[in-house]
């Protein structure tokens, strides 16, 4: 996860969208994840939602992705407390921004 904010140099968001592509090798499968945003329940038709308000906030796809459809039990094999070490190391010590990162830091 913290790779995303390092590497990436792109604009990402944990409560954003996620996709995901695995391959088990044991059984030769593929299995296709689309953890992407959603609209609110009531709304089965999304250009009804107002352009201002509660309901122009997507629902967050990415840790749904990863804890509700049930990505990390069903193919991960590390504790949650392992996975969220990096990212935790980072947001307690701070890290060095790439000049964009940091340039759009000192405008706001």
């Amino acid at each position: 996860m913290a790779q995303i904010v390092l590497s990436g140099e792109s604009w990402n968001s944990f409560a954003g969208i996620m996709s995901c592509v695995y391959y088990d090798s044991k059984t030769r499968k593929v299995y296709s994840m689309n953890a992407g945003y959603r609209s609110p329940l009531a709304k089965d038709q999304p250009l009804t939602i107002s352009e201002r308000g509660g309901e122009t906030v997507l629902i967050q796809g990415f840790m749904a992705g990863v804890d509700t459809l049930h990505l990390h039990s069903k193919f991960g094999n590390l504790p949650y407390k392992e996975i969220y070490k990096p990212a935790l190391l980072f947001s307690e010590k701070g890290f060095r921004g790439y000049p964009l990162l940091q340039h759009l830091m000192k405008r706001k």
